[in-house]
């Protein structure tokens, strides 16, 4: 996949001068004013996505995270994640890999519980028990989860 270049476009300033950056026949990187490493991904698509390009502070690697997609995430939003991650990054810790761990911690929540477990098992049983058998079987769960 062709990643994208930084082009020599205008720096983008304003909500207003977002629009004025269309797709070409590769994608390609828009600056974007006064906020150092965070880029406008303009690809040949038509999708715009924030994109902020760091060093690592671990690896010493070059690495690049996404904010978001635009206009779901807006030029205020966009500025705000890159405050978020420039203070990441200046705590030495990698967004990128701060990313990874806070998804598997919330994975490893979810897929922990009770309910999940007891979730799995009903949907493996369902295709060998009657209807009236899983809804009783259901209820004893449900009085479980109630405590």
């Amino acid at each position: 996949m062709n990643e994208g270049r930084t082009m020599s476009k205008n720096p983008i300033a304003t909500d207003r001068s977002i629009s004025s950056h269309k797709p070409e026949s590769n994608d390609y990187f828009v600056p974007v004013k006064g906020y150092p490493k965070l880029f406008l991904l303009v690809r040949k698509n038509g999708l715009k996505a924030w994109i902020y390009r760091y060093v690592s502070p671990t690896t010493k690697k070059r690495g690049k995270i996404f904010l978001g997609n635009y206009p779901v995430t807006g030029l205020a939003d966009a500025y705000e994640l890159w405050r978020e991650t420039e203070a990441m990054i200046a705590k030495g810790i990698d967004p990128q890999e701060n990313r990874k761990q806070s998804q598997e911690e919330a994975q490893q929540a979810t897929t922990s519980t009770f309910e999940h477990f007891a979730g799995l098992y009903f949907s493996s049983i369902q295709i060998n028990q009657k209807s009236n058998t899983l809804t009783r079987k259901k209820g004893r769960i449900e009085l479980l989860c109630d405590y």
